[in-house]
């Protein structure tokens, strides 16, 4: 579990660097990308855009925390803080601050949440918390946890997170197509075996 965080953490960025270029896009640059049917050679991971990772990046975001206050594609940023700015008062995000400075929740510890979900939208546990998971973060406790879940809830449903989302499929779509590109040319996936 601890590889997948990691591997999660790392494609996150490498796609958010992908993606930096996103803003004027080449259209010969998207036809190759698109026109490839298959690569060579299968990657041995999954590219996309996880919404349950853009909830916790959104939510913490909201919080002022410097590491999610960073954005390379200028537009999108733009979007995310225009949607989604108004609910800075939310209480998942009230919730998040108090997390953050109480428990130290912050960085990797919103990742780590965001894996342990079923998905972006019902937020359930994908495993039972209660036993604290291994692999989520500790600074999760139990009863924080459930209540930033219960929260987190309400906030997709009040801001429409699931229709935001989709509106931005195409962006995710370009942004995962160069990120499979460069990982099928110029990433030596070796690195991450045991």
């Amino acid at each position: 579990m601890r590889r997948a965080i990691l591997l999660a953490c790392v494609v996150a960025t490498v796609a958010a660097v992908a993606a930096s270029s996103l803003a004027q896009p080449k259209a010969s640059s998207l036809k190759s990308a698109q026109g490839k049917s298959s690569m060579s050679g299968e990657l041995p991971i999954s590219v996309t855009v996880d919404p349950r990772v853009e909830l916790m990046s959104i939510i913490f975001r909201l919080t002022d925390s410097f590491e999610y206050a960073q954005g390379r594609v200028d537009s999108y940023t733009a979007d995310v803080d225009e949607h989604f700015g108004p609910y800075k008062e939310h209480p998942v995000v009230q919730l998040a601050v108090r997390l953050r400075e109480t428990r130290g929740v912050s960085f990797d510890a919103p990742m780590s949440m965001a894996v342990h979900l079923t998905d972006g939208y019902t937020l359930q546990e994908k495993i039972p918390f209660d036993p604290h998971p291994e692999n989520l973060d500790k600074r999760w406790h139990l009863e924080e946890a459930r209540e930033f879940l219960e929260k987190a809830r309400q906030f997709v449903e009040d801001t429409d997170f699931q229709e935001f989302i989709e509106a931005h499929q195409p962006l995710y779509d370009r942004a995962t197509g160069r990120m499979k590109e460069m990982l099928s040319k110029e990433t030596h996936l070796g690195w991450f075996e045991e």
